[in-house]
Order: structure tokens, then C-alpha cells, then sequence
């Protein structure tokens, strides 16, 4: 079962830093993924939600410093979560290196 606890775990196994992750879901969408805010709300005070468009998996919870809280999911199992954020990661990582 995917938890804020686990999902927070995964997040600081792969970037080192859970502000480094904050930090590319504010950049916005790349590529690979897709990233919503709640309408009329800034990303920092509406609910998140990062959707990977090659495998539909998707990740959502409410306010962005609050990673994780009231969590929503269709990604069912650990090991799918931590390839999720990895290339999360590296999609954001190969964005950058672009620029």
C-alpha cells in the first residue's frame, strides 16, 4: 500500500532531498509527465497532481509542502512507485541538462 510515509521514503531515497523534488514539481510539466494544480490555486495551496502520460500512472495529494497528505494513487505497489519518481527524476534532470 502506497502511504505519505512511504511515499515521502522513496522521494528522499531518489532525489537526497525532499525540496529537490518540491522544487521540479514547481517547475511544471516535461515531456514525459504531466503536472496539475488545483483551477484558480497557486501550486503552492491546491492539490497536486503529477501524471505520467507513457504509463498513466499517477500520483495527487494536497498542498505541495505537504507531500504525500490525503494521497491518491492508482500506482499499486512500492517497487512502481520508486521506478515513478526515478523517472520523475531523471525526465526533470534531462530537461534541465537542455536548457
Amino acid at each position: 500500500m502506497i502511504t505519505r510515509e512511504v511515499l515521502c521514503k522513496i522521494v528522499e531515497e531518489v532525489y537526497g532531498d525532499i525540496g529537490k523534488f518540491l522544487d521540479d514539481v514547481e517547475s511544471g510539466c516535461v515531456r514525459r509527465f504531466s503536472i496539475f494544480c488545483t483551477i484558480n490555486e497557486s501550486v503552492g495551496n491546491g492539490d497536486i497532481l503529477i501524471l505520467d502520460n507513457e504509463t498513466k500512472f499517477y500520483i495527487s495529494w494536497y498542498k505541495l509542502s505537504h507531500l504525500g497528505r490525503d494521497i491518491h494513487t492508482n500506482i499499486i505497489g512500492v517497487s512502481f512507485l520508486e521506478d515513478f519518481i526515478k523517472a520523475f527524476k531523471e525526465t526533470m534532470d534531462r530537461e534541465r541538462e537542455e536548457e
